[in-house]
């Protein structure tokens, strides 16, 4: 084994089937790829021409319809890069999702994002849960590598079937041969009869909601309906990483806009929450053996708690930053260092606060846990700005004081007029705390806060 032939380029050696090497000891994949890079023109002048005259051909034949062409998206980067560059380009996509019930969270999101911000339609193909279980399975027992031979296999056959029900004539993919190309490709080959055939054998369920690309299929959707299969990263410069970068700055805005978001719903609730502890609590619980005692006892803690508020949830959006670009280790661990700090804030806080320290302590941990998610991103992920506009988020704070500050003398001047009833414990707190709602968006709307007009359309929308 040590003596073994290595290409000089990759790493490849002379145990691969088919392999063989030129006078300067590179391999014959090495020189396909090559050959791919000239044929089609990768990353050159060249590549740009043969691609914006295939763009202008799809223009041409979508003329008139909702679409000009489908394309697979899966929440990757690939897909997702390629659904900014069709944009760019001037087409009209509508976008593909085949569904095996396996979808991570991380990539519904992307999905969801991408599509938002590009304002892209989606088509979207569900199998039946149980069934997709079994064809996992089937592949998972007999042993075979391809075990996500399945799921691209329908993908492609979705895309063709959406294709053709829009009468489109283009399937757009975002595959590279330079960053996912295979060689040699006879071992890791699979059709629609190879998937039959195993999910036979190993398989217990019928397959009735699986798209199977049969060669009938993929013959009627290329020979007959005359769909044609496009990949514009073949004649474009592409490196993941690249593209993943310019991913995410092309998305900061959604990323700021959810965070402005985030800080002008969460912040007038914290403060709301920690002025109200005492009447919120006295009106939920406060009966029977749960006296007044027991009330300022949980208010206490409640009140403490809701400062932590704000901080818990930029937490959950600044996690959702460090999934989108596959970075799991780093949450983690400013998890586990924010819960060694709960804890020993636990320990120091309740001999002075009892109960109360508690929830001070997971308030404080919260906030250390925002310093260091933030701290992450702007040190190592320069190219996200988590806060684009410092100034915005100080509009959102003065608001959310000042009308938490009207609401709570109308508060007072409230609980010096009615009695103390049930009924109007409740009218207490529900008068002034709409009066809140609305001196907020009154004054959201005269700083010129912009998230307001999508908090508005998001209210809508709810009701």
């Amino acid at each position: 084994m040590d003596n073994l032939k290595i290409c000089t380029k990759c790493i490849y050696d002379e145990s691969i089937s088919g392999i063989y090497f030129d006078e300067s000891g590179i391999c014959n994949y090495c020189h396909t790829m090559e050959r791919f890079k000239a044929d089609f023109g990768t990353g050159t002048e060249e590549g740009q021409r043969k691609l914006k005259e295939i763009i202008d051909q799809i223009k041409k034949d979508g003329n008139g319809k909702k679409y000009d062409c489908v394309v697979g998206v899966s929440g990757g980067t690939d897909s997702s890069y390629l659904l900014v560059k069709l944009v760019e380009w001037g087409l009209r996509p509508l976008a593909v999702h085949y569904d095996n019930t396996w979808n991570s969270a991380i990539a519904t999101e992307n999905i969801r994002k991408v599509l938002g911000k590009l304002k892209i339609d989606l088509f979207t193909y569900v199998i039946d849960n149980k069934e997709a279980d079994d064809l996992l399975l089937s592949f998972m027992n007999a042993s075979v590598p391809e075990i996500e031979a399945p799921t691209d296999l329908a993908l492609a056959e979705v895309m063709y079937r959406a294709a053709s029900k829009y009468n489109v004539k283009y399937v757009m993919e975002g595959h590279s041969f330079i960053t996912e190309g295979i060689a040699p490709v006879g071992t890791v080959y699979f059709d629609g009869k190879y998937i039959a055939s195993i999910h036979k054998k190993f398989g217990k369920l019928p397959m009735k909601t699986y798209p199977l690309m049969t060669f009938y299929q993929f013959m009627k959707w290329t020979l007959f309906k005359r769909i044609k299969k496009i990949r514009p990263l073949w004649y474009i410069p592409y490196s993941k990483e690249e593209a993943r970068e310019y991913l995410i700055k092309e998305f900061n805005s959604i990323i700021n806009t959810g965070l402005n978001l985030v800080v002008l719903i969460a912040l007038p609730c914290s403060l709301g929450a920690m002025v109200y502890s005492d009447p919120v609590i006295q009106l939920v619980y406060e009966r029977g053996v749960f006296d007044s005692t027991a009330t300022a006892m949980t208010s206490s803690a409640f009140f403490y708690y809701a400062a932590g508020l704000l901080f818990m949830s930029v937490n959950d959006l600044m996690i959702r930053v460090y999934y989108s670009i596959h970075d799991m280790k780093k949450p983690m661990v400013y998890s586990a260092i924010s819960v060694i700090i709960n804890i020993i804030l636990n320990f120091v806080l309740v001999q002075y606060m009892a109960h109360s320290g508690l929830a001070l302590a997971t308030s404080i941990a919260s906030l250390c846990s925002t310093v260091m998610l933030y701290l992450g991103l702007r040190y190592q992920y320069s190219y996200i700005r988590v806060f684009s506009s410092g100034k915005k988020l100080a509009k959102i704070a003065v608001a959310a004081i000042i009308s938490v500050g009207i609401s709570y003398i109308i508060y007072s001047q409230i609980s010096l007029t009615l009695n103390s009833v049930t009924l109007t414990r409740f009218m207490q707190l529900l008068i002034p705390i709409a009066a809140a709602a609305i001196s907020y968006l009154f004054l959201l709307t005269m700083l010129k806060v912009d998230e307001v007009k999508l908090l508005k359309k998001i209210i809508k929308r709810k009701s």
